[in-house]
This record gives C-alpha cells, structure tokens and sequence, in this order.
C-alpha cells in the first residue's frame, strides 16, 4: 500500500484529524511505519492519549 493510501486509513479512524496525521508523520517519518506501531510508540505522539490509542488500535 503507498502512502497516500495510508493517509485515507489513517483520516478514517475516529479522534484522528489533520493536525495528528501530521504530526504521526513528523513522528515516524511514514504514516505506514505509524500503521504497525505498537500503543508505546503511539504515546510518544503529542496528542495521543490513551482513549485515541485505543480506539487507533481497535480500528486499524
């Protein structure tokens, strides 16, 4: 999957906007490294509390 195509799965998941897409992309430098990233790498993410890890998880 390219990354745009991560940028679309990303945007679909609930509680994740624009402005946490970018900086999961700052983050990891790709948003599909960001897809196989485990809740503690997620965390790490300014903006990413524990009910937005786990709703990423759920729905990812």
């Amino acid at each position: 999957m390219e990354e745009r195509a991560y940028w679309l799965a990303w945007s679909q998941i609930n509680g994740i906007g624009p402005i946490l897409l970018q900086r999961l992309h700052e983050h990891f430098n790709s948003l599909a490294t960001a897809w196989t990233a485990k809740s503690i790498e997620l965390s790490q993410v300014e903006g990413f509390g524990k009910q937005t890890i786990e709703k990423t998880l759920q729905e990812r």
